[in-house]
């Protein structure tokens, strides 16, 4: 790296990471509010070369060794998620702080003994700037590569060996945070490919969960599988239902009506899977 300022011109390298602190990492829920991702206990020294040359009456030209490091580096960035309005999950950062306990740097050889002198009015203008550039990095990293990752991925599945069903699970709203986690709430609803006419019917509220215990815990309703046999019927493709238990572990069935086929209806029991 070379840097110019007239009438000076001075360089750096590093040649060597010579120790690296393993930061200590958590993620938290912030109900009603988003996600912090926290790094706390970083530090790295480094040893490299420096070269610097100036002019007062003459031209003095400098060289040396360099040994640096950062050490109590901390960074916490506050994220909230929702949803675009085709359904698509979204990401922006709400906040991010950092802070450096210390930057030291040391220099070795050439006249290093008199730039030493102001070494410290140096570090501190460094440890400054690298607390705002990092956040700036960390909010870009979430705000363009993590927000365009999520909006890549897909909302809807085709099914079946022709790919001739679709399911539909985009966000109908953006997630909700509660003390230790979060729910997402997705439109589960299938649809015949190439023809998306919503089912003449709506869903019922789903109950909130009984218990956060689990790692992850999926609730369904009726409506998911009353949209299938809407679609089935009305597409003369209701021969079979086949239902692999890889795909549900416990479903129980209350009970089917078929006596109107003008709004077939099947009434399942709300299931969970976990």
């Amino acid at each position: 790296m070379l840097l110019a300022y007239r009438p000076t011109v001075y360089g750096y390298s590093v040649d060597q990471v010579t120790s690296f602190q393993r930061p200590s990492t958590s993620l938290t829920v912030n109900p009603g509010r988003g996600l912090t991702w926290s790094l706390t206990g970083a530090g790295i020294s480094l040893h490299g070369n420096w070269r610097i040359k100036y002019r007062v009456v003459f031209p003095v030209s400098n060289s040396g060794s360099f040994d640096a490091s950062v050490s109590g580096a901390s960074v916490s960035v506050s994220v909230t998620l929702g949803a675009s309005a085709d359904g698509e999950p979204t990401i922006r950062t709400s906040g991010c702080t950092c802070h450096i306990d210390r930057v030291h740097i040391h220099l070795h050889g050439g006249a290093s003994w008199l730039y030493d002198l102001f070494m410290g009015s140096v570090e501190r203008r460094l440890r400054d700037n690298l607390q705002s550039k990092i956040c700036d990095a960390a909010q870009t990293a979430v705000n363009t590569d993590v927000a365009g990752e999520l909006a890549t991925m897909p909302v809807r599945t085709p099914l079946g060996g022709r790919k001739d069903w679709v399911l539909d699970y985009r966000l109908v709203a953006g997630p909700n945070f509660a003390a230790g986690y979060l729910d997402s709430f997705h439109k589960g609803e299938f649809f015949n490919a190439g023809d998306e006419t919503e089912a003449p019917f709506q869903p019922a509220p789903l109950p909130s969960p009984p218990s956060a215990d689990r790692m992850a815990t999926f609730w369904g309703s009726s409506y998911v599988l009353n949209t299938a046999g809407y679609g089935f019927i009305f597409a003369a493709a209701c021969s079979a239902f086949s239902f692999q238990r890889s795909y549900l572990r416990r479903l129980t069935v209350r009970q089917i009506d078929w006596r109107s086929y003008d709004r077939p209806e099947l009434n399942w029991e709300i299931m969970q899977v976990q």
